[in-house]
């Protein structure tokens, strides 16, 4: 799906006629550039831009009263791979690259007893008492593992 948003003016919408235009936003090499094409379309002295609709893109980038951020046109060169991860990070509230973002797929139970035979040289005796839904508890609780969607997770957000 193309990364498109819908503009119009406040004084459009507020003297109840709603035209506007849809701008496939990959058309435009920036913020700036973009934000010059649609003030040029509505052809209005001082212009007050309005986003009424979106689609394509991350919602957290989305804002009625102003142009999505830069980031967006970053997150347009993306691989598709790319830009479903920086989907769900900025989603969540993340501000990470997605080429540092380290994921894993499974329970976080799952995650824990991979992180733990994988860091921890424990007994053969220990690990039959782990406690793995306990670890994977406070890993979660702790911000070491943050969930993206169900059974995706974001290992060590915090570096």
């Amino acid at each position: 799906m193309e990364a498109r948003l819908w503009v119009t003016t406040y004084a459009k919408y507020n003297a109840g006629t709603l035209i506007g235009k849809w701008f496939d936003l990959d058309e435009y090499a920036s913020r700036d550039e973009f934000l010059a094409a649609a003030t040029a379309y509505v052809a209005e002295a001082d212009p007050e831009l309005m986003f009424c609709d979106y689609e394509g893109f991350p919602a957290a980038w989305y804002c009625e009263s102003s142009a999505p951020p830069d980031e967006l046109w970053d997150w347009l060169e993306m691989s598709d791979e790319d830009k479903a991860l920086a989907k769900l990070l900025a989603e969540v509230g993340i501000n990470m690259e997605p080429g540092d973002a380290m994921i894993f797929e499974g329970s976080a139970e799952n995650y824990a007893a991979e992180l733990v035979a994988d860091c921890y040289d424990l007994p053969e005796i220990a690990e039959r008492y782990f406690d793995y839904e306990a670890f994977a508890r406070d890993l979660v609780l702790g911000g070491d593992i943050v969930e993206l969607a169900p059974d995706v997770w974001l290992t060590n957000p915090n570096g």
